[in-house]
């Protein structure tokens, strides 16, 4: 399971994940944006900065095309997200890593920051706790894709 929340003002829902590239786990936390519309996941050119992604060394992603119109993308190969979750106990955190075949980088000039789109989204179901501002993102079992579930113990 991946835990997210509503982020004020306007209750948009958002998850925060690392990024495994190149067989490194940056220690750079992404604020994704849950966007159920967008078919694609996209890391803004500003959390690739943050990261250490030279984008200009990208391969060339393609078009995509929205309501405010199409931008062309750059691309970043076999990559995973980790969510991570703390146990209720706060000794070790669980981290849900989830393998992505590609992840699109927006253009310099994308400022709507980075989306979690249904190549991800739709491996899971959504639950949703309004009252308390939360929500996860429960695992399909049957979703081919791969994961992995693993926890990581807390020093004290």
């Amino acid at each position: 399971m991946c835990l997210g929340y509503f982020a004020p003002p306007k209750g948009l829902l958002r998850a925060n994940a690392l990024l495994l590239y190149n067989n490194k786990i940056s220690d750079v936390l992404i604020d994704f944006l849950i966007d159920t519309g967008a078919d694609a996941t996209m890391l803004s050119p500003q959390d690739a900065m943050r990261i250490g992604i030279d984008i200009s060394s990208l391969d060339q992603g393609g078009e995509i095309s929205g309501v405010g119109g199409s931008i062309e993308t750059r691309v970043l190969k076999d990559v995973g997200l980790i969510f991570i979750n703390p146990d209720n106990n706060k000794l070790e955190l669980e981290c849900h890593l989830e393998f992505c075949e590609n992840l699109l980088v927006g253009p310099d000039g994308w400022t709507f920051g980075s989306i979690l789109g249904r190549d991800v989204t739709n491996r899971f179901n959504m639950n949703t706790d309004i009252e308390n501002s939360k929500f996860s993102l429960t695992r399909i079992e049957s979703n081919p894709n791969h994961y992995e579930i693993f926890s990581v113990p807390l020093k004290r």
